[in-house]
């Protein structure tokens, strides 16, 4: 029974269950969050036509890498296995160009031209729809607040003319009270 009391104190470390639960809980939400985010991303994807871009970039990496392989390999530039040539694409497509994997031929050099030039206008592609979303979800919010505001000032409009209808009908009624008591 001496014991008892001393485990009291653990009672109160269950609080820390809530800390935890209440952090398990924020991650959660952002999670959420992140996949709603994903969803947006997707379906601006379908409607921009970004799965044909993203299918043309992995046909251009995939096909190019090997070709490059073909025209490079055994020139000590590098190019010694297909995975160093999808290394190469995926650099020179992202223009980052580390220089570690070069082309020496001259048709290695116009393959790479491409790739660069291909690389840039697929960032350009993507950057542009992505922009698009949130100008378009801009938008929305801002057309949202007018029509509230329209339909705030309609109210307010047919207030005033049910007060302006009312402020005539008793003005026609007082004149025509006014008029039969001036006729008796």
């Amino acid at each position: 029974m001496v014991v008892l009391p001393a485990l009291r104190v653990f009672r109160a470390l269950r609080v820390l269950r809530l800390f935890r639960a209440m952090r398990a809980a924020r991650a959660l939400m952002g999670l959420s969050v992140m996949w709603r985010q994903w969803q947006d991303m997707y379906r601006v994807g379908k409607r921009r036509g970004l799965g044909f871009v993203l299918l043309a970039v992995a046909v251009l990496m995939l096909g190019g890498s090997y070709l490059m392989l073909l025209l490079e390999a055994g020139a000590g530039t590098g190019f010694d296995s297909y995975p160093d040539g999808l290394w190469w694409a995926l650099v020179t497509m992202t223009t980052v160009g580390y220089g570690d994997v070069v082309p020496v031929s001259p048709a290695g050099r116009i393959i790479a031209a491409v790739f660069q030039v291909f690389g840039i206008a697929v960032f350009g592609i993507v950057t542009a729809s992505i922009s698009v979303h949130f100008v378009v979800a801009d938008r929305r919010d801002e057309e949202k607040a007018v029509l509230e505001r329209l339909a705030a000032i309609e109210a307010r409009l047919t207030a005033l003319m049910e007060q302006t209808h009312c402020a005539m009908r008793l003005a026609s009624d007082n004149s025509l009270s006014q008029n039969r008591s001036a006729l008796q």
